[in-house]
């Protein structure tokens, strides 16, 4: 089992963690809304904005990735996504797809008032 750690406040990504939790079998994958489950933040060392701006993900040995990685984890455990998963770690499109996120994550967070809310007060 893995757990994903996902902004629940955004429009966005919530109706695509609902997508991706309606396909999943319920026992491979948590669904964690940081927004809502603040407690599990700690137990895993993510500070809240740090866990808005990425979503991550959590596997059972304690590693944590975020980004392209956490989507190639839930895209593995999903019925219908494993062959994205498995195109999205090609190492060339792994890179384009790393730099694509990593902007979108920057404009998304930079976009939403309870981001720069929480990045104010990790200051």
């Amino acid at each position: 089992m893995i757990q994903v750690f996902y902004d629940g406040k955004c429009g966005l990504r919530a109706r695509e963690i609902n997508y991706y939790r309606n396909k999943a079998t319920t026992d491979t994958i948590d669904w964690v809304d940081v927004n809502e489950r603040l407690d599990e933040l700690q137990d895993v060392n993510l500070s809240l904005s740090t866990a808005l701006k990425h979503m991550h993900v959590r596997f059972d040995d304690g590693s944590i990735e975020k980004g392209v990685n956490a989507f190639i984890a839930i895209w593995q455990r999903v019925p219908g996504w494993r062959a994205m998963a498995r195109l999205a770690s090609l190492p060339l499109l792994k890179q384009l797809l790393d730099i694509l996120y990593e902007v979108f994550a920057w404009l998304r967070f930079k976009s939403y008032r309870h981001c720069r809310i929480s990045e104010q007060a990790s200051r």
